[in-house]
């Protein structure tokens, strides 16, 4: 009889032991180990490669929550990921979301960048500015041996860098999905013709960034650009500075990348399917070849500008925010409106 007791005891030990263990794994797994409440929001990527479900989501290095789910959309075969993240935690509209990997071979995580919007948000929201997952292997190939399919008089392999932004801004334009695409596809097309047709006829490449200057900012928000490189500080800025900050900003961009850029040498582009992943914003992907190495661009699109390139899952804004972002935290927006300066100064 005691013997049987005991069994019973111990029994009933064991099954309040899995119970306990059931229970912490489903609470732990909803919470994400973040604890407090939270909500969910979605981002949708080209390429989620490696990322997991669990996966952590940082916003400056700081675990805010995790990765809930990732599935492929079917109508365009994109990844959409669903975020779990700490509902104290208030994100620009703007905020953009990269994966990113944890040292060189790491796990894969997602960082959130908060932008400069005063807008924020809420459950259930998609973050539509995302840096996929970069295929190292593929890049690392590229800049070693370049494009494998590039013939025996093919000039010296490059390295990819932004330094193609100014030729990657002269292309674009997808197969017309809906009105607002076609209209894309027509400013876009006519800004190809009119860059390209003014640096044809300019024989003085020092003259070129001056030249092409008016014809960008037509079809170039460099304003929104501006403000969503230099990110949450921005609010800051006095009207004054971010009116410096944007000249400034847009002056760096066209000098540097103009310099790099060959009159009469013009890109093959193959275009694709556009998307839009939000009301009001179009994204153009497109294949390129220049000067034999071939590359992936998108070109994302804002009230018919452009306000973002991302050139091999690389993004030009995520990019430069890193690095305005460092400096406004060192010394506010005098602080960012010097490293300009000074970048802008820099002889071509």
């Amino acid at each position: 009889m005691k013997q049987s007791k005991l069994e019973l005891y111990v029994g009933l030990f064991v099954l309040l032991g899995i119970a306990a263990i059931v229970y912490l794994t489903v609470k732990l797994g909803s919470k994400s180990l973040i604890g407090g409440d939270t909500y969910v929001m979605e981002a949708r990527f080209t390429n989620a490669g490696g990322l997991n479900t669990g996966s952590s989501v940082l916003v400056a290095g700081v675990p805010v929550g995790r990765v809930e789910g990732i599935r492929v959309d079917g109508t365009d075969y994109t990844a959409m990921v669903t975020l779990r993240v700490e509902a104290g935690l208030k994100l620009p509209t703007d905020t953009m979301a990269s994966i990113k990997t944890t040292g060189l071979i790491g796990d894969k995580y997602v960082a959130l960048a908060p932008g400069a919007d005063e807008t924020y948000l809420s459950a259930g929201s998609r973050i539509t500015m995302t840096e996929s997952s970069v295929d190292l292997e593929s890049l690392i190939g590229k800049m070693a041996f370049g494009s494998v399919e590039k013939g025996k008089d093919s000039p010296p392999p490059r390295p990819m860098t932004l330094r193609f932004l100014l030729p990657l801004l002269l292309a674009a334009a997808p197969l017309a999905v809906s009105a607002q695409l076609a209209e894309a596809q027509t400013r876009l097309k006519t800004a190809v013709t009119e860059v390209l047709s003014v640096a044809d006829r300019t024989g003085n490449r020092s003259a070129l960034p001056e030249k092409i200057r008016p014809v960008l900012k037509k079809y170039v928000s460099f304003e929104t650009m501006t403000k969503r490189a230099v990110g949450p500080g921005w609010r800051q800025f006095t009207p004054a500075q971010q009116q410096q900050a944007s000249q400034l900003f847009s002056t760096l961009i066209i000098r540097s990348y103009s310099s790099k850029f060959t009159p009469g040498e013009h890109p093959d582009i193959t275009y694709h399917a556009a998307t839009e992943p939000a009301a009001g914003r179009v994204d153009v992907p497109t294949s390129m070849v220049y000067k034999g190495s071939h590359y992936s661009v998108v070109y994302r699109m804002e009230q018919m500008l452009i306000t973002d390139v991302v050139i091999e899952g690389v993004s030009l804004i995520a990019n430069y925010r890193s690095q305005l972002d460092a400096q406004f935290k060192k010394g506010g927006a005098n602080a960012v409106i010097s490293s300009l300066t000074q970048s802008v100064s820099r002889p071509q």
